[in-house]
C-alpha cells in the first residue's frame, strides 16, 4: 500500500527512525546535508518509473536537498498520484549556471522531509554539545551522560507542553520567546500550587526572569 511504499526503511539514514534514535553525541559529529533555498526546483512530475539507482532511494554524499517549501507541493499529491499508478518524482533543480534532472522513490521525498524538519534540532543540539564540552557546567561523567541522550527526549517536569531535550539550546542565547513560555509554565505552578494548598499562600515563591 501506499504508506508502506512512501516510508523510507528503518535503516536507512535520516528516516524518521533515524531521527527518533539520533543521540546528542551522534548529532554533534554528524555532516547534515546542504539544504537548497526555496523555489530552487523549478519542475517536477510524477511518473510510472520504479526507480532502481540508489541514489533515487537513498540520500548521498554532498547532495543537495530540496527545501521544505518545494517539498510540500509534493507530498500534497503523493498519495493520490500513488494510487494513479505513479511511483517516483522527476525534479529539475535550477542552480546557478545549470538545470539538473534527479529522480526519487516515494520513500525519499518522506527522507527529504525529515532532512528539513529535523535541521533545526540538529543544529541546535551541535549547539549544546559544543557549549557543554566547553564549559565546566557538567562533571565528564554527566556530561558524557547527557550527550548519550537521544536529542528528541522529552524533558520531564513539563505538563503542558512537549519540551524535547534539544530545545535547552534556546537558554544558550537567553531567547525571550522561550522564556516567556518557562515564565508562563511558572506561573502556572505557582497558581495550581496555591489552588492545592490549604493556606492562604503556597509554600513556594516563583519569580519571573524579567
Amino acid at each position: 500500500d501506499y504508506l508502506a511504499y512512501s516510508t523510507p526503511l528503518p535503516t536507512t539514514k535520516f528516516s524518521a527512525i533515524y531521527f527518533a534514535k539520533l543521540t546528542f553525541q551522534t548529532a554533534s559529529q554528524l555532516e547534515y546535508p546542504s539544504i537548497c533555498a526555496p523555489k530552487t526546483t523549478s519542475a517536477w512530475t510524477f511518473t510510472n518509473e520504479v526507480p532502481s539507482d540508489i541514489s533515487s532511494h537513498v540520500v548521498v554524499a554532498q547532495e543537495a536537498i530540496p527545501h521544505i517549501d518545494d517539498l510540500n507541493p509534493i507530498l500534497k499529491e503523493m498519495e493520490a498520484a500513488y494510487h494513479r499508478g505513479s511511483r517516483s518524482v522527476a525534479v529539475t533543480f535550477t542552480i546557478p549556471g545549470a538545470a539538473v534532472n534527479f529522480l526519487y522513490s516515494f520513500a525519499k521525498i518522506q527522507t527529504l522531509k525529515f532532512i528539513n524538519n529535523n535541521k533545526a534540532a540538529v543544529e541546535s543540539a551541535r549547539d549544546l554539545v559544543e557549549y557543554l564540552s566547553s564549559t565546566s557546567l557538567l562533571t565528564k561523567p554527566l556530561l558524557d551522560q547527557f550527550i548519550a541522550q537521544r536529542i528528541h527526549s522529552k524533558i520531564f517536569g513539563f505538563h503542558f507542553t512537549n519540551f524535547p531535550l534539544w530545545k535547552l539550546s534556546c537558554l544558550l542565547g537567553e531567547e525571550w520567546l522561550h522564556e516567556d513560555v518557562l515564565n508562563a509554565l511558572s506561573e502556572l505552578l505557582y497558581v495550581s500550587t496555591a489552588a492545592r494548598s490549604d493556606d492562604d499562600h503556597p509554600s513556594i515563591l516563583i519569580l519571573p526572569t524579567s
